[in-house]
């Protein structure tokens, strides 16, 4: 920890570790193998007919020679011992490496069945423990506030009918406040989805299973997710131009802050020209001579239950989760190639919430990486765990402990030497607040920890992208909508 931020994975994360540890067994098992090509050389040499002839010119000589080649070949520290050493070496490490990853492997589907068993056993119990449970909490929590309440009463601070609307609304407030907290706890349940999902269905009646837009019993939690996206349908994007240009879109990022502003200004600054449905692409021309391409890519709109023209919704979250291509990234590609994004130009995602998870789930499709050349990611605040970004991509999470969106995944984000997480705590006691991207991930971001060796190697990475000598920057914005009837 540096700063008060946590690091994982990246240049200086466990798995990045395996790798030099892997490295180095291959490094040490080719010098084994040079060794043995050089003690089979000298063998040869020993056998010749010259130095055999030379024995009877001169024996002293060639009982020295033998002597040298002898302790050379087959000494304590010969070629041989050498070559024995450096070839054991090289197994054991290899040998441990596969240990390692076999032990964290085992460890990670133990987790997943210890989450998934739980959700089962909730899921079976839930119809018949959820009113019971709900009313013990309700009387705990009716309890607690009781004696407040009636002093309220008495100074004519709140009437009798508004008790019950009083204890929902601290009941519901203490639950928030835990799961900030906490939010460990709201990612284990969420990981169990898959049990819990097959526990409620134990529940539902054989005739009407028939009904629901399912695949049947989940087998892991993107099939869960998968089962309940299937009640909201995904649509066609139309893209359109995007809303008036703002103060910075034409300055050149230097920072993850500067990064994170751009996508705030797509997402928050209607009053400065920013429209629904806004995302941008912002080009780069640097002292190098290389093009560079900024996405800014928005987070949620809208948790309508109904889908409608807002492609940032509740459907499009539930679908990028479940692993589909939605709305939301088929727009995204539409704009960046009416922004005459070239194949080969080096492209930087950054997303914030629904944005982060649409910037992983891009970089990890292999057809929209034959189209573009991303070589980053950035995202705040994003639930990105379960997306598999390839190892030519060098993404940056930050994650703020006390914001419940990146635990939404139910799953942590995966150690990897090209996935560098930075969390840090920021609980401004609001659900809201705690996920914001200009009150806390950008705040955050001014104070990123310079000394962490992974960031440092995320930073060196992306410097073409940040670098403060870019000539010039012009931000072409785009605004994706869901086509109606679609």
């Amino acid at each position: 920890m540096s700063g008060g931020w946590e690091s994982t994975g990246g240049a200086g994360g466990i798995c990045a570790n395996y790798d030099d540890m892997e490295s180095l067994s291959v490094l040490y098992g080719r010098a084994a193998l040079t060794l043995a090509d050089v003690t089979a050389e000298v063998a040869l040499i020993a056998a010749s007919g010259e130095l055999l002839e030379s024995a009877v010119l001169s024996p002293g000589s060639y009982a020295q020679v033998m002597r040298v080649i002898g302790e050379l070949e087959l000494g304590r520290t010969g070629l041989a011992a050498s070559g024995l050493e450096l070839g054991e070496l090289s197994l054991h490490l290899r040998q441990a490496v596969l240990a390692y990853q076999f032990v964290d492997a085992a460890m990670s589907k133990l987790s997943i069945g210890a989450q998934n068993l739980g959700g089962f056993v909730v899921g079976a119990a839930l119809p018949q423990i959820a009113v019971p449970a709900a009313v013990l909490v309700l009387a705990g929590e009716s309890a607690r506030d009781l004696p407040e309440f009636l002093e309220d009463l008495v100074q004519g601070r709140a009437s009798l009918s508004s008790f019950p609307s009083r204890v929902l609304s601290t009941t519901a407030d203490d639950a928030k406040a835990f799961m900030m907290a906490h939010p460990g706890v709201l990612q284990d349940g969420i990981g169990g989805a898959a049990g819990l999902e097959a526990g409620l269905q134990a529940w539902v009646p054989a005739p009407l299973k028939g009904l629901l837009p399912s695949q049947g019993v989940p087998r892991d939690y993107p099939q869960a997710v998968q089962n309940l996206a299937g009640f909201f349908r995904d649509g066609d994007p139309v893209v359109g131009p995007g809303g008036h240009q703002q103060a910075g879109d034409n300055t050149a990022p230097s920072s993850v802050r500067d990064l994170f502003n751009g996508v705030d200004r797509r997402q928050r600054r209607r009053d400065l020209g920013a429209v629904s449905g806004e995302i941008g692409v912002q080009r780069l021309a640097g002292p190098d001579g290389i093009e560079r391409f900024v996405v800014q890519l928005p987070g949620t709109e809208s948790w309508a239950l109904t889908p409608g023209s807002t492609d940032r919704d509740l459907s499009t979250n539930l679908h990028t989760m479940a692993g589909d291509t939605t709305v939301y990234m088929r727009g995204i590609e539409a704009a960046m190639v009416q922004a005459g994004v070239p194949p080969d130009a080096p492209v930087m995602l950054v997303g914030h919430s629904l944005g982060g998870m649409t910037a992983a789930a891009l970089a990890a499709d292999p057809a929209f990486r034959q189209r573009f050349n991303v070589t980053q990611v950035v995202t705040a605040g994003a639930p990105i765990g379960r997306f598999e970004v390839p190892s030519g991509v060098q993404v940056l999470a930050l994650e703020n402990h006390n914001d419940l969106v990146p635990a939404l995944d139910g799953a942590d984000n995966p150690d990897r030497a090209n996935v560098t997480t930075l969390t840090f705590g920021a609980n401004k006691g609001d659900v809201g607040k705690n996920h914001s991207l200009s009150d806390a991930y950008a705040v955050a971001a001014a104070d990123l920890p310079a000394g962490d060796p992974s960031y440092a190697a995320w930073l060196e990475s992306a410097r073409g992208f940040l670098n403060p000598a870019n000539q010039t920057s012009t931000t072409g914005t785009y605004a994706i909508t869901r086509e109606p009837g679609s």
